[in-house]
């Protein structure tokens, strides 16, 4: 995906000295890029054609006698449009139960276009304000998106709809914060405008799959950037990169208030690394979100969502590919493929009651980003799985860079990872599954305490089939969970008014005593003290006004039973909890 744009190819290997194929790289060549050959006459192949537009010729070679009889006895449509429906300052708009097929597109590699990745579309829609795409039919032979949405449109809903083999993603959101009108940038594709980012925009009820025939570098839905937007109930399966996408580009390109949720994410990230089913960067320094947000506050949410089979592919010799962890020389596999991916920076977003299948390399990975909430999900841990949660490349004066030294110019706000759900499968034995690299919680760098805020891993249950999870150490430093525990219990929960450290102690038949700890650890809950009472003042009132003592006893009865009982429930509830 490093390489920009189509390039030429000599129109004859044959009359060449030297090597058949030479491809010059407009920027930086990195080693083992990937590409591909298109429309080259001399690489005609078996289930390919070349069309000679000097000589108007078009040449097909069948792959097989079924396909030379349908061709022979059929037509060739040759699109010669890069969209079908094009809305233009349009509202109150209704597209429809229509089917769409037989588009080009131009996108010729990674940064380009307004979205800054591939963003051609059967469907644009710009300046648009209550327009709705609903019921429609995206087929294989649409070479782009199925949607783009960009230039300040608002209100707009993407729903009901079948994206079915295009050549790129499903549905594309692009903009700048900015109102300001940019000029036109030919060299990415980029119109001159207004260009701004499009605003609550709803996707929802789509059925994405087998995305990505042409350029991969792709999503189900992308927000390149887009706030205040719903993508819900979206099924998305075998796609090539990511199932859902969310970035931004501190200060002038942020995506802010979106929400991820109830979508279902399978075979994700089929023909790339690095990745995850649902990613969402934050580009530059979190501190300086922009946009009238507060630093390390995107507020960007992913809530019970369904993912599963996140695969990843990468080569790291040129020769052989590993496709989910396997095909590959021993140790040449990437690996790095996560269900949910907070990358470069993502912070103050909300991962949330998600199921995530923790495939190839982990479930979750907060990389350089902070502020964030991983609570109440399921990490599902199989065959090949190693870190369920993973932490990245950290900031501050303790995370130096191992090679110069520079001391990374961000700091550290730290993440919070609460009442999750870590679980062992099968195939991560005891010996730490894949290479002894298996763990709960774990980093890319040497592991800084700051990565969590204070007393931000707690509640969280473990389980394992094959081995114990209280014994082996899946926690940072070697360390199991007491000794991950050690540390991190919970301030007390009551101070006396005089400062002493204390615990307030239950026993069945609801009699309570204060008990001191010499010690002085603390567990439970704070409260501060309670402030000095005012000077009391006595109304003026009648004998018959006060209640009688039978009456304040009856009263008191009354609100100390049911207090009784929610402590007892709540002592019953805290023997039963998992503090780590």
């Amino acid at each position: 995906s490093a390489l920009p744009s189509a390039l030429p190819v000599p129109p004859s290997a044959a009359a060449q000295d030297g090597p058949a194929l030479q491809v010059l790289f407009r920027n930086t060549f990195t080693v083992h890029q990937r590409f591909f050959l298109e429309n080259v006459g001399w690489a005609l192949s078996p289930g390919h054609f070349f069309h000679d537009e000097a000589a108007g010729v078009l040449y097909a070679w069948p792959a097989d006698a079924a396909q030379r009889a349908a061709l022979m006895g059929g037509e060739a449509v040759v699109p010669v449009l890069d969209r079908l429906v094009d809305l233009n300052g349009s509202s109150h708009v209704v597209v429809s139960n229509l089917t769409f097929a037989d588009t080009t597109y131009y996108a010729d590699g990674f940064w380009d276009g307004p979205a800054m990745q591939p963003s051609d579309a059967a469907v644009r829609l710009s300046y648009c304000h209550d327009v709705t795409v609903e019921a429609c039919n995206f087929l294989a032979s649409c070479g782009g998106h199925a949607v783009a949405v960009g230039n300040a449109s608002r209100d707009c809903a993407i729903v009901g709809n079948l994206v079915d083999g295009v050549g790129q993603g499903g549905v594309v959101l692009y903009g700048k914060d900015s109102a300001t009108p940019l000029p036109p940038n030919p060299k990415r594709g980029t119109a001159g405008g207004n260009n701004s980012q499009p605003r609550r925009v709803n996707v929802a009820h789509n059925v994405m799959q087998d995305l990505g025939r042409v350029l991969v570098h792709v999503a189900g839905v992308a927000l390149r950037s887009a706030s205040g937007c719903v993508v819900a109930h979206n099924r998305v399966q075998r796609c090539p990169r990511y199932g859902l996408q969310a970035d931004s580009f501190y200060t002038t390109q942020n995506s802010l208030d979106n929400v991820f949720e109830f979508n279902i994410l399978a075979d994700t990230n089929r023909l790339t690394t690095d990745t995850g089913a649902i990613e969402m960067l934050g580009s530059g320094n979190p501190g300086l979100c922009g946009n009238g947000s507060a630093g390390w506050f995107t507020n960007n949410t992913v809530r019970f969502n369904n993912i599963s089979h996140t695969v990843g592919s990468s080569s790291s010799d040129g020769s052989h590919v590993c496709v989910h962890g396997a095909g590959g020389p021993p140790g040449s596999c990437r690996g790095l493929v996560w269900g949910v991916y907070l990358d470069g920076g993502m912070s103050g977003a909300t991962v949330h009651g998600n199921v995530i299948g923790a495939t190839l390399h982990g479930a979750v990975f907060d990389n350089a980003g902070g502020n964030n909430s991983i609570t109440n999900n399921v990490f599902v841990g199989g065959a090949g799985s190693s870190v369920l949660m993973n932490f990245g490349t950290a900031g501050g004066p303790a995370n130096p860079d191992p090679v110069s030294g520079v001391v990374p110019s961000r700091d550290i706000a730290g993440s919070t990872v609460k009442r999750n759900i870590f679980y062992f499968g099968a195939g991560m034995g005891a010996d730490g599954g894949v290479a002894g690299r298996a763990a709960a919680v774990a980093s890319m760098v040497p592991w800084q305490d700051e990565e969590l805020k204070n007393n931000g891993s707690n509640f969280n249950l473990f389980f394992a089939e094959e081995f114990d999870a209280a014994a082996v150490p899946l926690f940072p430093g070697g360390r199991n969970l007491t000794s991950w525990r050690a540390g991190k219990a919970p301030p007390s929960l009551l101070r006396c008014a005089d400062g002493a450290r204390a615990s307030l102690v239950l026993s069945e038949d609801c009699s309570w005593a204060w008990e001191l700890r010499a010690d002085g650890d603390e567990a439970g809950v704070r409260l501060p003290p309670p402030p000095a009472p005012p000077p009391p003042l006595l109304p003026r009132c009648s004998q018959s006004s006060l209640l009688p003592p039978t009456r304040l006893l009856l009263l008191f009865h009354l609100l100390a039973v049911p207090l009784c009982v929610s402590l007892r429930l709540l002592l019953r509830l805290r023997e039963r909890e998992v503090l780590c």
